[in-house]
């Protein structure tokens, strides 16, 4: 005859798997907890200065900015290897004794710098050109590279072909990357650049686990940027803030635009995202130190930006 002892057992499991199941649906449908993103770092894009002399980033840091993108538009970074080296040297040392990290590095762009090139003699030119400025990054010390999946204007016809070509690319450097502890990160873009839309993204990342994205916001012309965000989720891990009319990329202020900010900020928190704040538009650092203040306190309150 069959014991009737583990029957209160089975009872106290089964009521613990009911209160489990409940509290998880439950848990699914709230809100996410807003003070997930004080965790987050504030920073700037820096990517139109050629000056990096220390005032600068004291300036950032002083403001409250702790993490700095660096574009590459000083004529030093191209300078003879010599030159070069002391002038990234420079720089790394200005910013590290302000107590500012130099958080990526935004590859530049153009027709010399397309890498999806269908033509491959042109295309492999064009990754060596990357792979010899990949080079400053052993004194930089950038945590990401960004790298734009294309140039344009890109004609339909062509577009498998260049689809194709960048994924090639981008294996390619993206283990370049990782020899120097740097993660290359593939930006969404607008109009008729490859990677306009989560679907094109997706597919450049397909079968590459090295390979992360960069988020910008006001460059999302396809679908909403929480939308963006919920279809690519954890392979995004920065970003480029900045707010538009929603028809072609603007680089305004948060506020001055058509993104709904707060759902912006539920959604990054919903997928994980534990990196900076990383704001890309022309302001003061004290007032984008103000903004994402502003910006916090109404997405606690869930009040419009």
């Amino acid at each position: 005859m069959r014991s009737h002892k583990n029957i209160p057992s089975l009872i106290v499991l089964a009521a613990v798997f009911i209160l489990v199941f409940f509290h998880a649906c439950k848990t699914t449908d709230q809100v996410p907890e807003p003070s997930s993103i004080e965790q987050w770092i504030l920073g700037t894009s820096a990517s139109i200065r050629e000056d990096f002399s220390p005032d600068v980033f004291i300036q950032l840091k002083n403001a409250g900015i702790d993490y700095v993108e660096l574009g590459l538009r000083a004529p030093k970074f191209y300078a003879d290897s010599s030159e070069r080296e002391e002038f990234c040297r420079q720089v790394k040392e200005a910013a590290s004794e302000a107590g500012v990290r130099i958080w990526s590095i935004h590859i530049p762009y153009g027709k010399q710098w397309d890498i999806s090139d269908p033509f491959d003699t042109v295309r492999q030119d064009v990754i060596k050109r990357h792979q010899k400025l990949f080079e400053i990054f052993e004194i930089l010390q950038p945590k990401k590279a960004i790298i734009h999946p294309s140039y344009e204007p890109n004609l339909p016809e062509e577009r498998e072909a260049r689809m194709e070509a960048c994924r090639k690319s981008l294996t390619v450097l993206a283990a370049e990357t990782k020899a120097y502890g740097v993660d290359l990160v593939i930006e969404c873009l607008p109009r008729t650049c490859l990677g306009n839309s989560s679907k094109e993204i997706l597919w450049l990342l397909e079968g590459n686990e090295n390979l992360g994205v960069c988020c910008d916001v006001n460059h999302l012309l396809k679908e909403t940027p929480q939308e963006f965000i919920h279809k690519v989720g954890k392979r995004i891990t920065t970003l480029h803030i900045s707010d538009y009319d929603g028809i072609d990329e603007r680089h305004w202020p948060p506020g001055k635009g058509i993104i709904e900010w707060n759902l912006v900020l539920e959604s990054l928190i919903s997928t994980g995202y534990s990196g900076p704040f990383l704001l890309e538009y022309n302001d003061s650092p004290e007032n984008k130190a103000a903004m994402w203040k502003d910006m916090k306190s109404k997405f606690i309150q869930r009040s419009p930006l």
